[in-house]
């Protein structure tokens, strides 16, 4: 029996001397290519042009895309398959994804602090004077 479909998060690094358009084609490629495997497409970011911490093959900087997906476990391996037979591809990486739902936000009512009648002391000028002498060494 086949088991329910999982989220994967697939990153991968396009060569640089391709053009813009390129990258966005192989990014289109790829998303095709696992939704003919079954897959969803939960969400994708586009392959921007980055400088990349390590040399691959003497390159500096590549177009980095990712894509988050759910899909059926028995089909990654045909997925990681066809990503690695894709030249135009340096590296990638697919790795397991956990959705995180939104963050709760909890409404605290405001507490402000207003000091007791007894409590707002009014400082004679004088005294202020004085300290500040002391303090000085007037």
């Amino acid at each position: 029996m086949a088991k329910e479909t999982e989220y994967y998060e697939l990153s991968y690094l396009v060569k640089p001397d391709l053009s813009e358009e390129d990258a966005t084609a192989i990014e289109f490629s790829l998303k095709t290519l696992i939704q003919d495997k079954g897959g969803i497409i939960e969400s994708w970011d586009l392959p921007k042009r980055r400088r990349i911490f390590y040399p691959i093959q003497e390159v500096r900087e590549a177009y980095l895309g990712a894509l988050r997906f759910t899909l059926a476990p028995e089909k990654i391996g045909e997925i990681t398959e066809k990503v690695k037979g894709l030249k135009e591809i340096m590296r990638h990486f697919l790795a397991k994804w956990q959705k995180v739902p939104p963050p709760r936000t909890i409404r605290r009512p405001l507490i402000t602090y207003t000091p007791k009648p007894e409590e707002q002391k009014r400082t004679e000028e004088t005294t202020i004077d004085k300290k500040l002498e002391e303090i000085l060494g007037a």
